[in-house]
């Protein structure tokens, strides 16, 4: 003590004793001596601790429990339940992990066994120490024997020694050293410190950076969740046999330390709020797989098939004008108002011809006739139609997109040139005019174009229009087949491949996955396929997906169209009414494609049952894959009562405070809206 005391302010620096001869000594001896030393320790020593270090029962602590200050325990002996028991007695619990150790009980977790894992060991130690409240740790990793580093990873000796025969051939790697001895390492003369120290100070430095935000914040949430982030439940009973008891992934322990660092270093006056993730599946309008016919989400609860947040539908202009000027818009108008109960809008089309011409009798009666594509009468109905149509669907709710369906079977651009009846394509000039009817018409809702008219298409995404194609899938044979043939000539018309920037690609399958599957086609590259193409829509009929493709078409189907992730919101702690609040945001989108349709970034404020609903003016349309960063200044009304508003964002459709779209966010509330964190508003004084 006398030695120790003018070099040590043990006001700041904890000082700790630990007799080496007593080290996991399990014999009643041993205890007297610890009690011994212990209470040597409280009496002319009283600033110091003394700990033990071994896996001891009630027994010893009988007789050690009330003279020692600490004790370690192995991680593979550690015990909640003991940890707690112990601290009551006011002993500070130690974990100790070697990271040369062996351990055939917990799969050697918290060990160096394994060559693929202590880049993640050595930093994931301390977090563990946090999850589990313990006092502090030890690790080993420098030892004058320990020569060999990677270069000989198998030659130390047996990971037990001669013990359990299932383990005799597993061997020591080596790998455990931070600091190689001089000549170790080629080249090198004196001591090499390993990448392995690196790790292991900044799982010290983040211990640190855990404490502070811990007492910035005056208690234990925020850095409670960095740390479940990452760690599991990697001592104890639990995790023997489990490798995956943290996270390996470095890339994630760094962006945890960034968010950690920033939430430390952020302005006091500022709130920074991490939401977090949701994995799972969303549905959302104008994205996935879609429903046909009388398919509705409420119908697929007994049917493996994705819930979805489109219904397609197509209707032949003799069923939707049979009479001239009477558009059965009564149709239309059922169908929108049963998808939107189910959470889906409608994508539509309106087609002339089946396998004959669907025209309604009264056009024919006014002159339509072979060539039908080409009559002048026909243009002028079918714009006639297309103008109404527009009237009272361009930019409707309901509806997400539309197709440009006039020409062909079924609306798809083809016809067969041998038909008796002449139904021909139109020429070039023609074929203009009809998509021009749609996108001078249709100002706010995406048109799509089918992909199998090269003319056609060609013009139609020279003007902002994204396609479908009705043949997905399609490897029915070696020498021509959709996929493999047609698909990849289309893709190389000029501004086919960036027209999803724009406006949606939609997809029909050829058959159904179901066939697929039968015929043993590659599902992986037909997925593949509609994810480069930056799909939002695909459309499998309402048929059921394979049970052996499960699990493979839910993580596509995740990846469609858009999906958006509030990773990150600051904004300040304290304003005052009727004043400007800035407002940054990290937005991820971890779809292949952006939304289409307008929808705005809004912020909620609520408190006593009164809300404020503010839209910012962020159009979500921007958000294409990747990280998108808004910076946007929220204005608060002047007439708010003072104190604590619940923050909330949420995306919502123009001219509402109806929040529209699901994020891949947990706190969802029953409207739809994200909590994300508190603002305390003043007067505007």
């Amino acid at each position: 003590r006398d030695h120790l005391k003018p070099m040590i302010n043990d006001k700041k620096t904890e000082v700790t004793a630990y007799l080496n001869g007593l080290d996991e000594s399990y014999f009643p001896e041993a205890w007297q001596r610890m009690r011994h030393y212990g209470n040597l320790f409280k009496k002319e020593y009283p600033e110091a601790k003394f700990r033990v270090d071994g896996a001891y029962n009630d027994s010893a602590m009988d007789i050690i429990g009330h003279s020692i200050s600490s004790w370690a325990v192995h991680t593979i002996e550690f015990d909640q339940k003991r940890l707690n028991k112990y601290n009551g007695l006011g002993i500070n619990q130690w974990i100790y992990g070697p990271l040369l150790y062996e351990s055939k009980v917990n799969s050697w977790v918290g060990s160096c066994t394994f060559i693929d894992l202590p880049l993640v060991n050595d930093r994931a130690f301390s977090w563990s120490i946090w999850k589990y409240r313990a006092h502090s740790w030890i690790s080993w990793g420098i030892g004058a024997g320990w020569k060999a580093a990677w270069y000989d990873t198998e030659t130390w000796k047996s990971a037990n020694d001669g013990g359990n025969a299932a383990y005799d051939m597993k061997k020591m790697n080596g790998n455990a050293l931070l600091v190689y001895a001089p000549g170790i390492v080629p080249n090198v003369s004196g001591p090499c410190p390993s990448i392995r120290l690196k790790m292991m100070r900044d799982g010290v430095q983040e211990y640190e950076y855990l404490k502070i935000l811990a007492a910035l914040d005056k208690n234990d949430k925020n850095a409670d969740d960095f740390v479940n982030a990452l760690i599991k439940k990697p001592f104890g009973d639990q995790s023997i046999g489990i490798l995956d008891v943290w996270s390996y992934n470095p890339r994630r322990w760094d962006s945890i330390r960034i968010k950690l660092g920033e939430k430390i270093h952020a302005d006091n006056s500022l709130s920074v709020v991490y939401p977090k993730e949701d994995t799972g599946s969303l549905i959302n309008p104008g994205r996935g797989f879609a429903t046909t016919g009388k398919t509705y989400n409420e119908n697929l609860s007994k049917r493996m098939h994705p819930k979805s947040g489109v219904i397609q539908q197509r209707w032949y202009w003799d069923e939707i004008e049979p009479e001239e000027g009477q558009i059965n818009f009564r149709l239309i108008d059922s169908v929108i108002a049963r998808a939107q109960q189910n959470g889906q809008q409608l994508n539509f089309r309106i087609m002339a011809q089946d396998e004959d011409m669907r025209v309604p009798k009264w056009a024919m009666a006014q002159g339509v006739k072979s060539p039908y594509y080409d009559n002048e009468v026909f243009l002028k109905k079918q714009e006639q139609l297309i103008k109404a149509l527009a009237r009272k669907y361009d930019g409707h709710p309901g509806v997400c997109f539309i197709d440009i369906g006039t020409v062909g079977h079924w609306g798809e651009w083809h016809t067969e040139e041998s038909n008796p009846k002449e139904i021909r394509m139109p020429n070039l000039e023609n074929t203009h005019r009809i998509i021009d009817f749609y996108i001078d018409n249709f100002k706010k809702t995406p048109l799509l174009m089918l992909i199998g008219w090269k003319e056609g298409l060609e013009y139609a995404v020279s003007r902002g229009v994204g396609w479908r194609a009705d043949c997905w899938g399609d490897m029915d044979t070696a020498k021509w087949n959709h996929m493999g043939s047609r698909y990849p000539r289309a893709l190389k018309i000029p501004g086919v491949t960036e027209a999803w920037k724009r406006s949606p690609v939609a997809l029909e399958t050829c058959w159904t996955f179901e066939k697929w599957y039968d015929d043993k086609w590659d599902i992986d590259y037909i997925l593949g396929k509609a994810l480069e193409w930056h799909a939002s829509e695909v459309n499998n009929g309402s048929e059921a997906i394979p049970a052996a493709w499960w699990g493979k078409t839910l993580a596509f189907e995740k990846k469609l169209g858009y999906r958006f992730v509030l990773k990150k919101i600051s904004y300040p702690l304290k304003a005052g009414a009727g004043k400007d609040v800035a407002c940054k945001m990290e937005w991820e989108n971890k779809g292949v494609a952006p939304v289409y349709n307008p929808y705005y970034l809004s912020v909620r404020l609520s408190r006593n049952g009164k809300t404020f609903n503010i839209i910012t003016d962020t159009d979500v349309r921007k958000w294409y894959p990747g990280t998108s960063m808004v910076n946007t200044s929220v204005h608060l009304p002047a007439k708010m009562e003072t104190g604590k508003y619940k923050v909330e964002v949420g995306l919502v459709k123009p001219g509402t405070a109806e929040a529209a779209i699901n994020l891949a966010n947990e706190g969802r509330s029953t409207d739809g809206w994200y909590g994300a964190g508190e603002i305390e508003i003043g007067s505007n004084n």
